[in-house]
């Protein structure tokens, strides 16, 4: 259910941007025309009851000396509207689409909703980089002051498999796969071309998953793989597992031999490219 709906609502968030464009191809006009608004229906049709079960799941993972007391509402109330933000302004496709989740399965039985539902929202509500890099505390190029305050409280210093498995394995598979992927950036779309990232395997230990990977060996995949090697590299720090170990190892297509680009998350850590 995760990976079935977590990009589902992609085309919400892109949807202004599509006008745009064809109405500057079609008539030349550079007008930005947001066309598509939820500022109403984030309260009309309950989506801002809806996002409280996320943020109270999600606050399992939260660092609790920040969120007692008083102060603890304040930093509640940062985040609720940083989620607002990301809803009504930015559309962002995995927050729409985990409330929609909600929403769809909202009447199913309680423990299903619970047990089933809710994790699946809630990894789909977090996914995007966006939100959960925000929530982990990097700093982007974005001034908006509800996102500054979030990546300042730094809320999750680590998002754990063992509380939550769902959200941490959608984070993990969205940013390993790589195949069928876009990018604005035509260079950045162009090195991934010539990468051809593709699965190799995976393997299955008695604590140990390991995730191999292929890719073409040239100079502007290698530009690619170093592109890579940031993204992987703030997930490293991101996830955590105590249980199992998730080994992600990139192969030589050609050579058949593994290359440096390897990372750990979980159990005792491995020099890896990016240390």
């Amino acid at each position: 259910m995760a990976a079935s709906f977590h990009d589902f609502a992609y085309p919400i968030e892109k949807y202004d941007d599509y006008v745009c464009r064809f109405v500057n191809r079609c008539l030349g006009i550079t007008t930005d025309w947001s066309l598509l608004g939820f500022k109403d229906d984030y309260y009309e049709q309950g989506f801002s009851s809806n996002i409280e079960h996320v943020l109270s799941s999600l606050a399992k993972c939260f660092r609790s000396e920040d969120f007692k007391e008083e102060i603890g509402t304040d930093n509640l109330n940062k985040i609720r509207q940083f989620f607002y933000h990301e809803i009504t302004e930015e559309k962002n496709h995995g927050l729409i689409a985990s409330l929609g989740l909600i929403k769809k399965f909202m009447n199913n039985p309680k423990t299903e909703f619970s047990s089933v539902i809710l994790p699946a929202a809630v990894a789909v509500a977090i996914h995007d980089d966006e939100i959960c890099q925000t929530l982990h505390g990097i700093k982007t190029n974005k001034s908006t002051e509800c996102i500054i305050q979030v990546q300042e409280l730094a809320p999750l210093s680590q998002l754990t498999f063992e509380i939550q498995p769902m959200a941490f394995l959608l984070i993990l598979c969205d940013n390993i796969q790589d195949w069928g992927r876009h990018y604005k950036d035509e260079e950045l779309e162009k090195q991934l071309r010539e990468a051809n990232i593709r699965l190799k395997g995976v393997l299955f230990d008695s604590d140990t998953v390991t995730i191999q990977l292929f890719f073409n060996e040239t100079r502007e995949s290698l530009t690619f793989m170093n592109h890579k090697n940031v993204i992987l590299g703030t997930i490293e720090k991101l996830l955590s597992s105590s249980d199992i170990k998730f080994v992600i190892e990139y192969w030589y297509r050609i050579r058949n031999e593994p290359s440096p680009y390897r990372f750990q998350i979980g159990g005792k850590k491995e020099a890896s490219i990016n240390n």
